[in-house]
């Protein structure tokens, strides 16, 4: 017998009991073999104990702790009828991230946008929001484009105390509800027309007509305007409103032409305002003042795909010009367009877009969180000199903008200039504008 099968031998008999010196050497290398699994069962259970822990208190951490990004939430009209303006205030939104996030972010965030299209449809907004908040888990919000959807979006925001910078919308309307989340960029429009009005006044201006879209937007400009023709002493010989969709205004402007105003001020959106604008001077239709809110603001309605030359005289009311001497505006646009190299036209929506994404800025800084009723706090209190004329404060009490001022312009030369206020003029109104066939 080998000395292998001996030890084999030997082991089977220790089990057996033949050789009691061996069994107390086998129970022995057993009982330390069974230590040995203990000690590595009790280590194993340590390390599954202290995995688990790691797991609770990271989890139990801030957000910011592991670095996650800052999800800030927007539902805006990238289709549908306010899907040109909605673009552009995006724009301004994806212009503040990229600069805040090349400063480190938001409390060393970075931030991301979630952006949904509602198709310019208040009812689509308003459940566009509710996922945002409840499904996609945004930190926070911006506002979307139109006073329609704002209101709409606004009672969900409201309810779930999330604060909403509304950049796109400047009624008061959706501000009226007592809300204590809602606060406007632009100024509220019921005085935006102050600048028109007064100058016309001085220019012998004593008649004035009106026509606008049903939208609640175009609509408050035009209670605006009536209110302050009355101030002015101004006649109002009608005003008239077309449902959203219009395209042929033909009714309308016959009634106006009868009349015979001093001043006619048309209220739509861009596309409605150059079709309208297009249709007053087909049917020959001669104010001696002509004053497209909303649509003449826009570069392009003065140019070839405009109303080219025939945007001469005509006047309109803006928040901001990519000319003005306001604080940082010229680093600004020529940063945008150094970005967006095919860009012809700087509009102002891309500016309250952008403003929107400053306030917010600030409001986390200032509150030092995501605490939202902190950053609700911040906003409230808020003033600061933006690139807007005026400066950013709003009404604790309502949240409406009131350090915003509004300028007048006129089309003059395929330029826009500036006729109030004063200290922002750069010419002055020419009143009366010369009938459509003597033009050149």
């Amino acid at each position: 017998m080998n000395s292998q099968s001996k030890q084999s031998a030997n082991l089977r008999g220790a089990r057996r009991g033949r050789f009691p010196g061996a069994r107390i050497h086998y129970n022995r290398g057993r009982r330390e073999m069974a230590d040995e699994n203990r000690s590595a069962r009790g280590w194993f259970a340590i390390v599954v104990t202290a995995v688990f822990a790691l797991g609770v208190v990271l989890a139990a951490l801030p957000a910011d702790a592991a670095k996650k990004p800052v999800l800030i939430g927007v539902s805006i009209a990238l289709s549908g009828k306010f899907s040109k303006s909605g673009g552009l205030t995006l724009r301004g939104y994806k212009m503040w991230q990229r600069d805040i996030n090349a400063k480190g972010g938001l409390l060393g965030r970075k931030v991301q946008l979630k952006v949904y299209d509602d198709e310019s449809n208040p009812t689509t907004g308003a459940k566009l929001m509710e996922r945002l908040i409840t499904f996609d888990k945004v930190d926070l919000i911006f506002g979307p484009f139109s006073s329609p959807v704002t209101y709409a979006t606004s009672t969900v925001t409201e309810k779930y105390k999330f604060p909403m910078i509304a950049g796109g919308s400047s009624s008061s309307k959706p501000f009226s509800r007592g809300y204590k989340y809602l606060f406007q960029v632009m100024r509220v429009n019921n005085d935006s027309m102050l600048g028109n009005l007064l100058l016309l006044k001085q220019k012998g201006a004593k008649t004035l007509a009106i026509i606008h879209s049903a939208s609640i937007y175009p609509s408050s400009l035009a209670r605006g305007l009536k209110k302050l023709a009355k101030r002015f002493g101004l006649k109002l010989l009608s005003v008239d409103k077309y449902p959203p969709k219009t395209i042929d205004f033909t009714s309308l402007l016959i009634k106006v032409k009868a009349l015979n105003p001093d001043a006619l001020f048309l209220f739509g959106y861009y596309p409605d305002g150059l079709a309208i604008s297009k249709q007053v001077k087909e049917l020959d239709l001669n104010p001696r003042h002509l004053s497209v809110m909303l649509g003449a603001g826009y570069d392009e309605y003065g140019s070839k795909k405009g109303m080219g030359a025939d945007s001469n005289y005509v006047g309109g009311y803006t928040g901001w010009e990519p000319f003005l001497k306001t604080k940082g505006n010229e680093e600004f646009v020529k940063k945008y367009f150094a970005q967006f190299k095919d860009d012809r036209f700087l509009d102002s929506h891309v500016i309250y877009g952008y403003i929107s994404g400053q306030v917010l800025e600030r409001a986390v800084n200032q509150s030092g969180s995501l605490n939202r009723d902190k950053i609700r706090d911040a906003i409230a209190k808020m003033k600061f000199q933006s690139f807007m004329p005026g400066h950013f404060e709003v009404d604790p009490k309502t949240g409406m903008q009131i350090g915003h001022q509004w300028a007048s312009f006129q089309w003059q030369n395929g330029k826009k200039v500036i006729v109030y206020p004063k200290s922002d003029a750069t010419g002055e109104l020419l009143y009366p504008a010369p009938p459509w066939k003597s033009r050149k």
